[in-house]
């Protein structure tokens, strides 16, 4: 556990610092550069870091698989420019508390595992990343590694030293929220004061309700899912772009160089990002920053648009339109699974039979939703009854604002019904909705008392990690944290790829084997002269005659 506990350090150390050097050499170090949107730099300097590491790894994808990525030189590297200005900061009350949600989060590895889907494409998809430059049809294999993440890379650098510690992707995430929570408590910010309160209060009622009392909070994930990542991230982005508008009713370069880099990561993370778009474009028009330098940025999407183009044909798989009739394209494959993953997140039970029909709302959604959505309800009155009885001045129906602004929450939600109706996807729709439900008590002048402030935001964040976690750490501190993964067999295919075919893998379950996969067709590979490899179908028919079924 030492080892691993250094480790968990020495990667959060890793993001941290290049965090702070992307900030060292973009924003200068200037005294008028050391905030954005109000609050101090560093509390991005993480979730900077793991973006900033990430586009290196997925750039030096294009040319090499990670395996040669110089780990050592990039950190030196890194070492060197923070360098530029060393600063042993003090030791406050905000300082101490940040280091213990480092700590607290540390605890969440006792009772972590792999996901189901790590099994099925991620730690593949993690393998192809580590072995092998960017391959051409990757998604022709299994069709599931075109839904290949950003969050992938990191994690196979991580894979080599221990399974278990991709888990810190998601602890970026989670470890960024909390700082920026506490940094809003001890703000002089009214407005961020009791936004931070507001989503303690939520956090809190999302242990305690109708069936577990789930309403919709972010929580601890397994390995390789990063659902509640993307929601983090994504209800960060919204937060600070209604800052702006709504009350600096400004934006400097950095304020949007921070936003369009959170908006880029959440694309990578999840196509569904793209909704995001048009906020970050009302902005560039409110403020009149489409000529802005910090616009290059955008540059890093337009890399990723090609990965997903060569890997899969498609720029947004596995939307239809975005594909193009290329030599690798795998026909109507984007097709099927665009409709099979819908159907699996509206009736994941019983086929295709969710596509031209809503009778799965009231047979599968809402009973397994309901409880979430009344326990929402819940939390939404009991945060505005506590809200009103603390604050003064602050009402607990305003008839004028629910008339205006009701619509969108009620949009949020709809959405989150019909494209994502999971539960695990819920928490950007259901959070953002909380947001603006309560945007008339949140901006209210007055600031949410700081030590009820900080009592329910601890208490949220302590119980976002689970009670077995807690209980695992408790009765064997210094347990091993790692993963081991079952011996496989796998059966050689006609042409290239194997097949799983032991009984633990189901059928389907490829692990960590990289030119595994399980559909009825055979695929060739071809290597180019600059050792590129192309994964092309013999037959073109097959996800049509699916469709046809």
């Amino acid at each position: 556990m030492d080892s691993f506990f250094i480790y968990y350090l020495m990667t959060l150390g890793s993001y941290y610092f290049t965090g702070r050097a992307f900030y060292l050499i973009i924003f200068n170090n200037k005294p008028e550069n050391k905030h954005v949107f109000n609050i101090k730099i560093e509390n991005f300097y993480l979730v900077l870091g793991l973006i900033i590491f990430s586009q290196f790894l997925l750039i030096f994808n294009f040319f090499a698989g990670l395996n040669k990525f110089n780990l050592i030189f990039f950190l030196i590297s890194i070492f060197i420019v923070n360098l530029r200005y060393i600063k042993i900061p003090k030791l406050s009350i905000l300082q101490l508390i940040k280091i213990g949600v480092i700590c607290v989060f540390f605890i969440s590895f006792y009772d972590i595992g792999l996901s189901k889907d790590s099994y099925l494409y991620h730690l593949s998809s993690q393998s192809w990343i580590f072995s092998e430059k960017i391959v051409f049809g990757l998604s022709n294999l299994n069709p599931y590694l075109g839904y290949m993440s950003i969050s992938e890379y990191s994690s196979s650098l991580l894979n080599a030293i221990n399974l278990n510690l991709a888990h810190t992707f998601n602890l970026v995430f989670l470890i960024t929220f909390f700082w920026i929570m506490f940094e809003f408590i001890f703000s002089k910010i009214s407005f961020y004061k009791n936004l931070a309160f507001g989503f303690g209060i939520f956090g809190i009622l999302d242990n305690f309700g109708f069936d577990g009392g789930r309403n919709g909070f972010i929580a601890l994930q397994e390995i390789n899912k990063f659902d509640y990542s993307f929601s983090i991230i994504s209800i960060l982005f919204v937060i600070f772009s209604i800052y702006l508008l709504v009350f600096t009713k400004n934006i400097n370069k950095n304020e949007l160089l921070v936003l369009t880099l959170l908006l880029i990561f959440a694309i990578q993370m999840r196509v569904f990002g793209i909704i995001l778009i048009p906020i970050l474009l009302y902005i560039q028009f409110q403020f009149k920053t489409f000529l802005s330098s910090t616009n290059f940025s955008f540059l890093l999407l337009i890399l990723w648009l090609f990965k997903n183009f060569i890997n899969t044909s498609c720029f947004l798989y596995p939307v239809k339109f975005s594909c193009l009739n290329s030599n690798w394209l795998f026909k109507n494959q984007a097709e099927y699974i665009s409709n099979i993953v819908l159907d699996s997140f509206r009736d994941p039970e019983n086929g295709i039979n969710t596509i031209k029909n809503f009778d799965w709302i009231l047979n599968v959604f809402l009973p397994n939703n309901k409880f979430v959505l009344i326990n929402f309800l819940i939390s939404l009155i009991i945060f505005r009854v506590c809200f009103t009885l603390l604050i003064k001045n602050s009402t607990f129906f305003n008839i004028k604002y629910f008339s205006k602004f009701l619509i969108l929450p009620m949009l949020l939600i709809s959405l989150w019904i019909l494209m994502f109706p999971q539960y695990r996807f819920s928490s950007f729709f259901l959070m953002f909705a909380f947001f603006i439900l309560n945007f008339d008590l949140i901006s209210n002048q007055k600031g949410m008392n700081l030590k009820l402030n900080l009592v329910v935001t601890v208490i949220a964040m302590l119980l976002v990690v689970n009670l077995n976690d807690y209980k695992n750490f408790v009765e064997n501190p210094k347990r091993d944290i790692e993963i081991v993964l079952p011996v496989i067999e796998y059966e050689k295919m006609s042409y290239f790829g194997v097949k799983p075919i032991s009984e633990n893998s189901k059928g389907i379950l490829c692990f960590q084997r990289k030119d595994c996969y399980s559909g009825n067709y055979n695929l060739i590979l071809t290597v180019s002269q600059y050792n590129y490899k192309t994964i092309k179908p013999l037959e073109n028919k097959y996800y049509e005659d699916l469709l046809n079924k």
